[in-house]
């Protein structure tokens, strides 16, 4: 993980680069969960791995990059030539959003304009939103099978995760389970982490009273 405060960014990228991505929206990803859908419509989750590693590499006529490392065994300073996007840049998140953005319209997916992280497959009837390296596709099961193979195929991905009756999905920290007639949402997982956090006695039901700022 490259350290990224340290990064000359006017040197490496120059006056006007943009290095705000984009992610999708709650409301957006609440609206695809938790509206109706047909029975034969499933969703679907794949997260693909390390992300930033797999962008394009920098062009070959892009300045040349370095980046050192104190080799831990032998103590020696030891310098590489960096060709591509590595976690903790400031521009590796803009970069792998220019990676994946352009290849899901490659395969005929077309971008929202109010929110650039929902496509939307109008032949496979496939909508899907983007978190990074998170993906949430919703659609005819065969056909969002579909999608995330080919996504598989372009990237190195994990397994994809399936919503079901007895198979609840947790994306973005939301759980969302299904019953035999709903679909649901729960925060149970944001809550516990709150608990921890602002040190809640659940047992009492006492809380801390915390200084206003």
């Amino acid at each position: 993980v490259l350290q990224g405060f340290k990064e000359n960014k006017l040197t490496l990228d120059g006056p006007d680069f943009d290095y705000s991505s984009n992610v999708v929206g709650i409301t957006a990803v609440r609206m695809m969960m938790l509206g109706c859908r047909p029975s034969d419509h499933a969703v679907a989750q794949r997260d693909i791995s390390t992300a930033f590693l797999q962008s394009h590499p920098f062009p070959e006529d892009a300045p040349p990059r370095y980046v050192r490392l104190k080799d831990p065994v032998t103590g020696v300073m030891r310098f590489f030539r960096q060709l591509g996007p590595i976690y903790g840049s400031n521009s590796a998140p803009k970069y792998w959003e220019e990676t994946l953005h352009p290849w899901l319209t490659s395969i005929g997916f077309v971008q929202g304009k109010n929110e650039p992280c929902l496509f939307r497959h109008p032949e496979l009837n496939v909508t899907l939103a983007t978190y990074v390296d998170d993906l949430l596709a919703l659609g005819p099961r065969a056909n969002v099978a579909n999608v995330m193979d080919m996504v598989a195929e372009r990237f190195k991905c994990k397994d994809t995760v399936w919503l079901g009756e007895g198979q609840p999905l947790d994306h973005l920290g939301m759980c969302f389970f299904e019953t035999k007639t709903h679909t649901c949402l729960s925060m149970s997982n944001y809550i516990d982490i709150m608990v921890k956090k602002l040190d809640v006695d659940v047992t009492s039901g006492s809380m801390p009273v915390l200084p206003f700022t």
